[in-house]
């Protein structure tokens, strides 16, 4: 009986670390942010932090996650814009109904399907780090 309690205790404790991995990413253009994201199989999120500043973007990240901002636009989304860069497309818009900027990013190298949010609080800033992640080369590195 202790086998199988020691069996099953060290099982689930190496499920629990393979499911959930820990990552800082850099990106190319963006050395003035943090990015850490918390990776599960085929998603992850996390946050884009200001080093200099408050200033944070929530990402989302995988090729199984919702788009944020789908390619037929649907109720609630104003503004909606579509851009190309490079072999990426970046949506972006402004979502009314949860009051915030957010994009989608899809072919980007950070990762197949990327979505962003944030406060309205500067849509420049937003827009620039939506645009360098569309293009800019990325390292992930485990924490």
């Amino acid at each position: 009986m202790k086998a199988l309690i020691v069996t099953l205790f060290v099982l689930t404790t190496l499920t629990t670390l393979a499911d959930g991995k820990k990552l800082d990413i850099r990106c190319r253009g963006l050395e003035g942010y943090s990015i850490s994201v918390e990776y599960n199989v085929d998603a992850g999120g996390g946050w884009i932090k200001s080093k200099n500043g408050y200033f944070a973007v929530g990402i989302d990240l995988g090729p199984m996650i919702e788009q944020r901002v789908p390619e037929q636009r649907r109720t609630g989304l104003t503004h909606l814009q579509v851009e190309q860069i490079g072999g990426a497309t970046l949506r972006h818009a402004f979502d009314e109904k949860k009051q915030a900027l957010v994009a989608t990013i899809i072919g980007a190298p950070i990762g197949s399907v990327t979505n962003l949010i944030a406060l309205p609080l500067d849509p420049k800033r937003f827009l620039a780090i939506a645009r360098t992640l569309a293009r800019a080369p990325c390292t992930r590195t485990p924490r």
